[in-house]
């Protein structure tokens, strides 16, 4: 893969018949260091052997990231978007610090960049993780 901006593309940037894939990783917190998105990243470099387009966004020090959200996907037209959201909260019972609201957002402005693209989420449930896909 290569990086282009914000944006990493795969090495071949062409679709070989395969889904334009957006993947965004929201997570912004940088405290005790910033932490780099290697599940997404080992998805994306699933994707791209099996001949997807391949473009990861990696929030963590964008300025904007409801922006940066909405113009990779506007810029890239994927056909389907995989959003990987690290922590709901920081886990500080002094300063607690949700997340949710951000990624929300980050959600709202990729379905209007990119309104005909599927979403795919997995979401914790009981220790485990189910993974589904939506268009809504």
């Amino acid at each position: 893969m290569s990086k282009h901006g914000d944006l990493m593309t795969s090495r071949n940037g062409q679709q070989m018949g395969g889904a334009r894939v957006l993947l965004v990783s929201t997570n912004r917190e940088r405290q005790p260091y910033p932490v780099v998105p290697n599940g997404l990243a080992c998805v994306a470099s699933a994707l791209d052997s099996a001949g997807h387009d391949v473009r990861f966004a990696d929030l963590c020090f964008a300025t904007d990231p409801v922006a940066s959200a909405l113009s990779a996907a506007r810029d890239f037209r994927p056909d389907v978007i995989g959003v990987s959201v690290r922590n709901i909260d920081n886990s500080d019972a002094i300063a607690l610090r949700h997340y949710t609201p951000e990624a929300r957002e980050v959600m709202g402005a990729l379905r209007r960049a990119a309104p005909t693209a599927s979403r795919s989420t997995c979401a914790p449930t009981d220790g485990t993780s189910r993974t589904g896909t939506s268009r809504s």
